[in-house]
């Protein structure tokens, strides 16, 4: 069985490399020098010469900020390319998992329940407007059994810049941050993802899934917790955390205000126990040196 994983050099990729190595399949994990995501040919042409079983797409352009300005790359990353999977994944039989993302919803819910799958998507930037146009993509050339499509959120690990890292930075350096306390996500360990990933090319079942962690919080809660949890390796430093707002925390790129996750339908049909977040950030600092 062979399997090819796009975007094998991020924060998720790695942690399915790591993981994969105890699987029964041959991984092929091509560079940007190799094959470029978003020229066709290359792509189609890669893809053919290896004839996987399965193509992993962790491959995206992620800068929320930047993507406001750079609309052009975004989309081809973000919406072309993984067309462009699903060409050859069709071409050549393979089963495609496609990651995408929370920031296909506006987050504007007055009842602020957790999402479904079955939700309306409303993306208010740049970055989520492309991530649903390369669901749209994927969905319109292949069958439904043939891709598995995960939506996830605010993805932290041991690889690569996240906020859990961030944090951790600002609070060796200061004493006090202020974090947005009014815009809700669910917290998503990079480690549990590629576990799931690997889970769903054992059981190959296609699908639109919401994949992150379990329940919600804001981002002052989450890091709240990321500060009590690390004080030891701070020889037991206290940072303040203070409240603040989206509206006074202005950035180039709007963010949903509420995008907590409800994964029901990937823990009954893939039979997965899915992490609370708390669990999911106590797995990342394990990780942690």
């Amino acid at each position: 069985m062979k399997a090819i994983l796009f975007g094998a050099s991020g924060q998720v990729g790695k942690e399915v490399v790591e993981r994969a190595n105890l699987q029964q399949f041959q991984l092929y994990c091509p560079s940007r020098q190799v094959v470029s995501i978003i020229d066709k040919d290359s792509t189609l042409s890669y893809i053919s010469a290896i004839q996987p079983d399965y193509i992993i797409n962790c491959a995206a352009f992620t800068a929320v900020d930047i993507a406001e300005t750079e609309v052009e790359l975004c989309e081809a990353v973000n919406a072309k390319a993984p067309e462009y999977m699903a060409l050859a994944a069709k071409e050549n039989n393979s089963f495609l998992i496609h990651i995408s993302t929370d920031y296909v919803f506006s987050g504007k819910h007055s009842d602020k329940k957790p999402l479904t799958e079955t939700d309306l998507v409303d993306p208010v930037n740049v970055y989520g407007k492309t991530k649903l146009a390369g669901e749209h993509a994927v969905q319109g050339v292949l069958e439904k059994d043939k891709v598995a499509i995960l939506g996830t959120a605010s993805v932290h690990g041991k690889y690569g810049q996240n906020f859990v890292h961030t944090m951790l930075k600002l609070f060796a350096e200061k004493e006090s941050v202020s974090v947005v306390a009014d815009q809700y996500m669910s917290p998503t360990w990079a480690g549990f993802l590629a576990e799931s990933i690997l889970t769903v090319i054992q059981k190959k079942i296609g699908g639109l899934y919401h994949v992150s962690s379990k329940n919600g919080a804001s981002w002052f809660e989450f890091a709240e917790i990321i500060e009590q949890s690390t004080r030891a390796r701070r020889n037991g430093k206290v940072c303040s955390i203070e409240k603040t707002t989206a509206e006074k925390f202005k950035r180039p790129a709007p963010r949903p205000e509420y995008s907590v996750f409800l994964t029901d339908r990937f823990e009954k049909t893939f039979g997965i126990k899915v992490p609370t977040w708390q669990e999911g950030l106590e797995g990342h600092l394990k990780g942690l040196v």
